[in-house]
């Protein structure tokens, strides 16, 4: 039988080759009834039917070649395509998710998963996985190999930006409708979509409120607390100069966030170092403790907060010759403060640009803006620039729009902060999980090196970030089997 399953064998390949479709199909249909396990054959036969549109026979096929090897992120994702094509919701999104868990670092797994998971009516884990996917990117560059975008996905797509801003529209109000100021609000994620700015030089990351006239720069008069924080500028100063160390800094942009894919010449870089009192609405005890003067400087501010605590107050540092490369904030509804602490002596050597508008920073004056234009900072001097930044509500927003916004913002990051936690098929965080296969992909070519010890250490820490990590643990099966 053996002899007789390699002629056959070589007589569909030679069909194949011959462009006789038909031929090598009925070739490959008296492979498998022979030989089950003949993974080529079945790959051949779901390839074979799906381009003739019989996505039920592409499914069955699959399902056998899964059937002996559900190693395979592509056979999985072929699978998923083949039963949306059948508009079976559930199987296609269990299929997609037998991919991500495979190969959770391909952005096109979790597009997958979010696009059956609409189907299938789970609508957070459809959220979840497009925002993921989807972020940092416009959904339009987004194509399959060589260009193409398979059809399932194309239509994926299509749908995908839409039903991210219904999700957000719906999650962040609360189901209420908005009123005043608030009606007409956007939330958005990054490149995702692009509402209407009211100034071609804004493009906010989140939050954009139509209602607010677009501004880049705001005066000292426009904020009653403006002339007291510049009347603490001698003793601020003072603590700077004595109690701030440069060995406290670190880089503003960490090489490991999804930002630095936006930052390339900062990321991880000494010219742009901030020293935290408070971040993400955490504060910085050690640090908060050197500089008693400068917050109490800042109590009382309409500074913006999170869980009563300001989000942000760090001293940002930029080093001579440093340039901090345009870029947008997140959002119009608050503006970002800057009083400069030290500044180069030469004048004009140290400046900031907001929507084309460039002002000179100047020891102990307060600058203010929205940080939702397009903006930039050099240092031009030889010396360090040291600046004082917080955040503040913008004030065309009265006290009750400003609690709506607390409020909207609470529902947004408590959303957006448990994406990848929320995902608990793949046995780990999704940054577990990714984690995990990259330490598995480096312990499999250790072993292709021949260095057993360091490549079973290192799928043994990969078992430990994510013990459901299906080709770690089919090492470890295989190699107990053979002894």
């Amino acid at each position: 039988m053996a002899q007789s399953i390699q002629s056959l064998r070589a007589l569909a390949l030679a069909a194949q080759r011959e462009g006789a479709p038909d031929v090598a199909e009925r070739l490959h249909r008296q492979i498998v009834a022979d030989w089950p396990d003949a993974l080529e054959s079945w790959d051949f036969l779901c390839v074979a039917a799906a381009k003739r549109g019989d996505f039920a026979a592409s499914a069955e096929a699959l399902q056998h070649y899964l059937d002996i090897e559900d190693c395979s992120a592509s056979a999985w994702r072929s699978l998923g395509i083949a039963e949306m094509q059948e508009k079976k919701w559930v199987e296609a999104l269990a299929a997609f998710q037998e991919a991500l868990k495979l190969e959770p670092d391909v952005r096109v797994n979790l597009i997958y998963v979010g696009g059956a998971a609409i189907k299938a009516g789970q609508q957070t884990l459809a959220a979840d996985s497009l925002s993921l996917a989807l972020q940092g990117i416009p959904a339009d560059e987004l194509a399959a190999d060589g260009g193409d975008i398979e059809p399932v996905l194309a239509e994926i797509l299509d749908e995908a930006v839409q039903f991210l801003e219904d999700y957000l529209a719906e999650l962040i109000s609360d189901g209420e409708e908005l009123s005043g100021q608030l009606k007409g609000a956007s939330w958005r994620l990054h490149e995702t979509s692009s509402p209407e700015w009211n100034d071609h030089r804004q493009r906010p990351g989140r939050f954009f409120m139509s209602a607010i006239a677009p501004q880049p720069w705001y005066d000292l008069k426009e904020f009653p607390w403006g002339e007291k924080l510049e009347a603490a500028y001698s003793d601020i100063r003072h603590e700077v100069t004595t109690a701030l160390s440069h060995a406290d800094a670190s880089p503003y942009i960490a090489g490991h966030t999804l930002e630095a894919q936006h930052w390339d010449s900062l990321a991880d870089n000494d010219d742009w170092t901030a020293v935290h009192l408070y971040s993400g609405g955490y504060p910085n005890a050690r640090q908060a403790a050197k500089f008693p003067k400068t917050l109490a400087a800042l109590k009382g501010l309409p500074i913006c907060q999170k869980g009563g605590n300001p989000v942000e107050v760090f001293f940002s540092l930029l080093a001579p010759g440093g340039h901090i490369v345009p870029h947008y904030g997140t959002s119009n509804a608050r503006l970002t403060a800057h009083l400069p602490i030290l500044v180069p002596r030469q004048k004009g050597a140290a400046t900031v640009s907001v929507g084309g508008i460039t002002r000179d920073v100047e020891p102990g004056k307060l600058m203010t803006f929205d940080d939702s234009f397009r903006h930039e900072a050099r240092n031009d001097g030889d010396s360090l620039r040291i600046n004082l930044i917080f955040e503040v509500w913008n004030p065309a927003l009265s006290q009750s729009e400003v609690k709506a916004v607390e409020a909207m913002n609470e529902r947004f990051n408590s959303w957006f902060m448990g994406r990848g936690r929320r995902m608990a098929f793949l046995g780990a965080t999704l940054a577990e999980a990714v984690q995990a296969n990259n330490l598995y992909e480096n312990g499999a070519e250790a072993l292709y090196r021949d260095n057993l010890q360091e490549g079973e250490r290192l799928m043994r820490q990969a078992l430990c970030l994510n013990p459901d990590h299906k080709r770690a643990r089919r090492y470890f099966e295989d190699a107990r089997q053979l002894g």
